[in-house]
């Protein structure tokens, strides 16, 4: 149950900074009542659960999605071709959200590509099912709105540190909202989501030794 999943991030050390933090308290609430009200029917919907392994594509550039996915262990990237040359735009972490909003929302084929970057398990949900679901359980439109400008504040806060932060200010808020699993993430992914060479990255990682 997403519900149970959403509260164990409270709980979990690893998720303290977990994403959904500025709008899991309405959360909660919200998917607890529609698990109690659909039952089987949220089970079809929301009880896909599959063990995925590094490197597994969740969408590439140009597919239509049919599913987006909840990260319940693992972390994957999402990442643009410029070029021939693959620049890190963000990273997933547990108990998050994974979607690509241009084609699940507009439905236009995929601008991103995102990919496993540790093995991973993971609930799939089927956008047509949800569909049906969330029109039957008006709950669910709320959840979404709040999953969706959730998202949106924290794109918000990403262009602000791009445009108005320093490389190594960007380096530390990562550091702090991820002290779990930075390290995890190969250099060269962290170097591209920062927008700098791994030369940078690396005097600036040994400045903060």
């Amino acid at each position: 149950m997403l519900s149970e999943l959403l509260l164990n991030s409270f709980f979990r050390q690893d998720c303290i900074n977990n994403r959904l933090l500025l709008c899991i308290n309405n959360i909660i609430p919200l998917f607890k009542k529609v698990e109690e009200e659909a039952g089987e029917e949220y089970l079809e919907v929301f009880g896909n659960r599959k063990n995925l392994t590094t490197g597994t594509f969740l969408v590439r550039e140009g597919e239509m999605l049919t599913n987006f996915w909840f990260l319940e262990e693992g972390i994957a990237r999402e990442f643009f071709y410029i070029d021939g040359e693959e620049k890190c735009h963000d990273f997933f972490f547990p108990l998050q959200f994974i979607d690509s909003y241009g084609t699940s929302i507009l439905r236009q084929p995929s601008k991103v590509n995102i990919q496993l970057l540790t093995d991973a398990q993971v609930l799939i949900i089927n956008f047509e099912a949800l569909m049906k679901l969330k029109n039957k359980y008006p709950a669910l439109w709320q959840v979404e709105q709040l999953i969706v400008a959730n998202n949106v504040f924290f794109l918000e806060e990403r262009l602000y540190a791009i445009q108005y932060l320093s490389a190594t200010e960007r380096y530390r808020i990562l550091l702090k909202q991820q002290p779990y699993y930075i390290e995890k993430i190969p250099l060269t992914h962290i170097a591209s989501y920062l927008g700098i060479s791994l030369e940078t990255l690396s005097r600036i990682r040994a400045k903060l030794k």
